[in-house]
């Protein structure tokens, strides 16, 4: 219900913003913005796709119960050593 509601949060600011802040604008600076504005979004995505898999790798290391926990902390660390 939580991410419902923020993702209505967003889109609502993003209606905001395009009607009402940016109607002043020239449409040079409008563009700009409207790159900006793209740009932070990508990035708080990434961000929240990062914290979602934390969230996933933590939910599964607690349903082990210490079965096989080793063979899944090393199969994680050579996952993030091929990202890095």
């Amino acid at each position: 219900m939580q991410r419902i509601c923020g993702l209505v949060l967003v889109i609502f600011v993003c209606f905001k913003m395009i009607l009402y802040d940016f109607s002043e604008l020239e449409s040079l600076h409008k563009m700009i913005v409207f790159m900006v504005v793209g740009a932070f979004a990508l990035f708080i995505s990434l961000i929240y796709i990062r914290l979602e898999k934390i969230k996933i790798e933590k939910v599964s290391i607690e349903k082990m119960n210490g079965e096989g926990y080793n063979q899944f902390i090393e199969e994680n660390a050579k996952r993030n050593s091929r990202e890095a």
